[in-house]
C-alpha cells in the first residue's frame, strides 16, 4: 500500500511536465572535464562517471522541473546504485538513488514554484565503488535533459572564471565525509559524500568552477581491478574515452591539482611515476598552474618534494601538510575527531584540509 501511494505521488508530482529542455541547451551548466556525451535512444546525453560531478541551470516560465534521467545500464543492479543530490533555490539539498527499472524517468525536483528565476544544482553525490565504474556505465549518471512546463526556458546561469580539475583518490571522492566508514565494509556509501570534500572548498576559495576526479584505492604503485593506475588513466573519463582533445585539455583548466599517495608503496617507483605524469600533463595543459598536495596524512612527503625539486617546470606550486595539531590528529593512527575511520577525514577534517591548501596556495599565488 506505502509503495501504491509513492507512485501516486510520483505521477502526480511529474503531471505538469510537458517540455523537455536537452542538455544541448547552452544555458545548462556541466562541470568540467567530467562528462561524457554520449547518446541515449538516439539523442545527444552527458555521462558522469565519478561523484563529485555537477550540474548548475537556471529556469524560468514555469512551476515545475525535473530532471530527465536515463537508468538503462543500470537496469538490476544488483549493488548499491548511485546516489544523486539536488538543491533549488539554495534550499537544503535532497537526495535521490538512481532507479534500477532500466528506464527513461523524470526525477522530480520542485513544483509550486513562483514566477521568476530559479536556479538548480545538481550533483552525482557518491556511488558504489566496486561497480566496475571504469569499465561499465551501471553506476553512472546518465543525464538527457530537464523537463518544465509548456513555456519554460533556461535563463543565463552565473559561471565562475576560472577551472580546476583536482585529482585523487577516496580521500578526494568524499569517502567516510558524512560517518563513519568500517574498512571492513566499503559497502556503506551512505556516509560518502563528493560535495564535502576538499576540492570543492579550495575551488570556491579561488572563484573556479572544478572537474572532481577522485577515484578510490588507486594511486601511482596501486590500482584496482576496476580501474588502472593514476598515471595510465589520469586523462581518460573511463575505458572508453579519452578526456583530452588531440591530446589536450580542452579547454585548458586554469590549475591542475593532485593530492595522491595515501594508497602507494614507499619505492623509487612512485617518484618516477609521480615525476613522469607531471611531464606528461603539463603537455596536455602547457599553461596551467600545476598544484602538487601533500596528502593530508603527509605520505610521501620526501619523493613528493625530490620529484618536484628534480623538474625544470617552474609553473608547479608545491603545498605541504603542515605540522599543526589539527592536521596531526588526521595522521594519528586511530579514530579522531577528523577522521572517524581514522583514515579518511570527515567533513570537519576535509575544511580543516582545504583550508590549508587555498592559504597556502592563495599567497604562492601572490608571490608571483
Amino acid at each position: 500500500m506505502k509503495r501504491f501511494f509513492t507512485l501516486i505521488l510520483l505521477v502526480l508530482s511529474s503531471a505538469a511536465f510537458a517540455k523537455t529542455i536537452p542538455v544541448t541547451d547552452p544555458n545548462i551548466y556541466f562541470s568540467p572535464y567530467t562528462w561524457k556525451t554520449v547518446k541515449s535512444g538516439g539523442e545527444t546525453a552527458r555521462e558522469a562517471v565519478l561523484p563529485g560531478a555537477y550540474i548548475k541551470a537556471s529556469f524560468k516560465g514555469t512551476s515545475s522541473l525535473g530532471l530527465v534521467i536515463d537508468a538503462a545500464a543500470s537496469k538490476d543492479m544488483t549493488e548499491q546504485v548511485p546516489v544523486i543530490e539536488y538543491s533549488v533555490d539554495g534550499k537544503p539539498f535532497k537526495t535521490a538513488l538512481l532507479s534500477k527499472d532500466g528506464n527513461v524517468y523524470t526525477l522530480p525536483m520542485a513544483d509550486n514554484l513562483s514566477d521568476g528565476v530559479h536556479t538548480a544544482v545538481i550533483y552525482l553525490k557518491t556511488s558504489y565503488l566496486w561497480s566496475n565504474r571504469y569499465t561499465s556505465a551501471r553506476s553512472h549518471l546518465i543525464v538527457k535533459g530537464f523537463e518544465t512546463e509548456d513555456n519554460g526556458v533556461t535563463a543565463e546561469q552565473s559561471v565562475r572564471p576560472k577551472t580546476i580539475i583536482g585529482y585523487g583518490d577516496s580521500i578526494t571522492e568524499g569517502v567516510a565525509v558524512d560517518g563513519y566508514l568500517k574498512l571492513s565494509n566499503w559497502d556503506n556509501i551512505a556516509v560518502n559524500n563528493a560535495r564535502c570534500s576538499w576540492l570543492p572548498i579550495v575551488a570556491a576559495a579561488l572563484d573556479c568552477e572544478y572537474g572532481q576526479v577522485g577515484v578510490s584505492a588507486i594511486g601511482f604503485t596501486k590500482g584496482e581491478d576496476d580501474w588502472p593506475l593514476f598515471q595510465q588513466s589520469w586523462d581518460r573519463y573511463d575505458a572508453y574515452e579519452s578526456r583530452l582533445v588531440k591530446g589536450r585539455f580542452d579547454p585548458e583548466p586554469d590549475y591542475i591539482m593532485l593530492s595522491m599517495g595515501t594508497n602507494d608503496k614507499f619505492n623509487d617507483v612512485f617518484t618516477a611515476a609521480y615525476a613522469g605524469w607531471m611531464k606528461k600533463v603539463r603537455i596536455a595543459a602547457p599553461n596551467a598552474v600545476l598544484v602538487l598536495i601533500v596528502p593530508p596524512s603527509g605520505s610521501h612527503r620526501d619523493q613528493i618534494n625530490k620529484a618536484v625539486e628534480a623538474s625544470s617546470d617552474d609553473n608547479i606550486i608545491l603545498i605541504d601538510t603542515p605540522e599543526t595539531n589539527e592536521q596531526v590528529h588526521l595522521r594519528a593512527g586511530a579514530a579522531t575527531g577528523m577522521a572517524y575511520d581514522a583514515l579518511h577525514p570527515n567533513m570537519y577534517g576535509q575544511a580543516v584540509y582545504a583550508a590549508g591548501i587555498a592559504a597556502r596556495l592563495s599567497k604562492a599565488l601572490e608571490a608571483r
